[in-house]
């Protein structure tokens, strides 16, 4: 619905999850954990061990990233104790962005945070959409940029093959779009693409 990745081995341990509440829209989340939906009801946690505390509630089906109404500058990926997901691949979609930002963090101290940054790069939000009902739309390409985020993806994509523990784990990698290729030949396209943005000004040179 919003880009999902699952193999068939997910799907089917999805199917045990036997209690699917279908009350609509979560309106708000009490502070004792108590759900409050749209039309009117409200559930309590259904587990008579649970807390607030313990509990972990994940609102996954909203616009997110650039494809939102956010209009603020998005804050690092990588800051102090705390990792705020951000679309630094775009397709094939936010599974593959988890991924590649966990595989970033277990490098543990090798990077900094402002090294993992550098190589996490997000598109600007674009003002102008955000009064769209969510946000502008993933397909709509619009004038390549050095902005843009498909300049911004390539970029990342040129720095990560530069880390060998990155590069080695990429071929084959099921969330990833360029799985295929092994990486000499993902290097080969980073670098044709990359010189032709540089031919026509989008880039600089390299």
């Amino acid at each position: 619905f919003k880009d999902a990745t699952l193999s068939l081995d997910e799907l089917e341990l999805i199917k045990n999850v036997k209690r699917v509440v279908r009350d609509g829209r979560v309106e708000s989340i009490d502070d004792n954990g108590t759900i409050h939906f749209v039309g009117g009801t409200s559930m309590s946690l259904p587990w008579p061990s649970s807390s607030p505390s313990d509990t972990t509630y994940v609102h996954c089906s909203a616009g997110a990233f650039n494809y939102s109404k956010q209009t603020k500058k998005p804050p690092p990926v990588f800051s102090p104790h705390r990792i705020s997901l951000q679309d630094v691949y775009g397709t094939p979609g936010f599974c593959f962005v988890g991924s590649i930002i966990g595989k970033l963090e277990s490098l543990g101290t090798q990077f900094t945070d402002d090294e993992k940054n550098a190589m996490c790069v997000v598109p600007t939000p674009d003002l102008s959409a955000a009064k769209l009902p969510l946000g502008p739309s993933g397909g709509d390409v619009g004038v390549i940029s050095p902005s843009h985020g498909y300049v911004q993806r390539l970029s990342n994509l040129n720095k990560w093959l530069q880390v060998a523990e990155i590069r080695e784990w990429l071929p084959g990698h099921r969330l990833f779009n360029l799985r295929h290729y092994n990486t000499r030949d993902m290097d080969s396209l980073v670098e044709e693409t990359l010189d032709v943005l540089e031919e026509y000004g989008v880039v600089g040179g390299r």
